[in-house]
C-alpha cells in the first residue's frame, strides 16, 4: 500500500469552528492511513521463508553472508525507530490535558 500524505488535503476553515472539527478529521484519516501501512510492515510470509532458505546446505559464502546480515541490521534499525517514535507520539498525546481553553480562542 503506498500512502503519499501530500494528497490528503488540508481542511479549510469552518466558520463555526475555525476548521478544528475538519482539522481533527483529517488528522483521524492521516492516522489511519499510517496504522494502516504499519500493519503491512509485519508482513511474517517474507522472513518466515528467508528462515527456510538461509538453512539450505551451501546458502552463502562469507562475504554473501555479510552482505545479508548488514541488511537485516539495518531493516531492523528502521523497524525500531518507528516503534519508539510511535510510543512518544502516543504518551504525548495521552499528556494532552482533555480542559483545552476555549475554542476557538477569542
Amino acid at each position: 500500500m503506498e500512502l503519499n500524505y501530500h494528497e490528503i488535503v488540508s481542511p479549510v476553515s469552518n466558520p463555526e469552528d475555525n476548521g478544528h472539527a475538519q482539522s481533527i478529521m483529517c488528522l483521524e484519516t492521516k492516522v489511519k492511513a499510517l496504522s494502516a501501512y504499519l500493519i503491512t510492515l509485519a508482513d511474517i510470509p517474507d522472513m518466515e521463508e528467508m528462515l527456510v532458505i538461509i538453512h539450505r546446505p551451501g546458502w552463502t559464502t562469507p562475504a554473501e553472508f555479510a552482505l545479508v546480515s548488514g541488511m537485516k541490521d539495518s531493516i531492523q534499525g528502521h523497524v525500531n525507530n518507528p516503534t519508539e517514535i510511535r510510543k512518544v507520539l502516543l504518551s504525548g498525546s495521552r499528556a494532552i490535558k482533555l480542559d483545552p481553553p476555549e475554542w476557538p480562542p477569542q
